[in-house]
């Protein structure tokens, strides 16, 4: 009976190391694939991406390599942990509508894609792109449409930066109930209601747009310069 015990506990350490294993290369697989896509859906006429995202290099090596931690804008969890932690790709040039494959590095915090030549509407499911995300700065781009109101249901969303882009409508009302959300900026766009009244939004945070808009407490915002 003792020996019997002894192979069910090897079989069940067995089973979770097999587990763990191959989440991590899922894992690792995931976040590869993720910035594959986003790299395909990039225009970079400058080539500011090219020398350091070679993906020759990461296909070569070994699963659980975090060689992609190595790309330029990229920043992971620790040393040898290969999923994405940031990507910062402010003032780059790049140019494309709002990029593919971002669902796919599923422990991402902060995406800055500010200052660039991005285009077009955002998903209108963006926040199951983003399901950890805690810092959005879309910033100073072409991007238009309506703000998506799934953003509300970005559950970590602390800083969420729109402006100077080209977005119109109405500002949804859902982003008042955000209980994290404690800055907001949507100057220079061509909206069409003010600020969400929000507890969670302090007034010294607020950014609206060119004109006086009402923020949070009832206190008018400008336009920030």
């Amino acid at each position: 009976m003792h020996g019997y015990t002894k192979l069910v506990v090897w079989l069940l350490l067995l089973s979770i190391l097999s587990s763990y294993f191959a989440h991590g290369i899922s894992d690792s697989m995931s976040n590869i694939q993720c910035l594959k896509d986003l790299k395909q859906s990039l225009i970079d006429p400058n080539g500011r991406l090219k020398p350091s995202w070679n993906f020759t290099v990461v296909d070569r090596a070994d699963v659980y390599s975090d060689a992609i931690c190595s790309f330029t804008c990229v920043v992971c969890w620790s040393s040898g942990d290969s999923r994405v932690l940031s990507l910062s790709l402010g003032k780059l040039g790049l140019e494309c509508p709002f990029p593919r494959g971002l669902e796919l590095c599923t422990s991402m915090t902060t995406l800055d894609l500010s200052n660039n030549n991005f285009s077009g509407p955002l998903l209108e499911h963006i926040s199951q792109q983003m399901t950890y995300i805690t810092y959005l700065d879309l910033s100073n781009n072409s991007f238009s449409g309506v703000i998506p109101a799934s953003i509300a249901n970005m559950t970590y969303l602390s800083t969420l930066a729109l402006h100077h882009n080209q977005f119109d409508s109405e500002i949804p009302v859902q982003l008042g109930n955000t209980s994290r959300l404690i800055s907001f900026n949507v100057a220079d766009n061509s909206l069409s209601s003010p600020v969400p009244d929000s507890a969670a939004l302090p007034a010294s945070q607020l950014h609206g747009q060119s004109r006086a808009l009402r923020g949070a407490a009832g206190q008018e915002v400008q336009e920030e310069v």
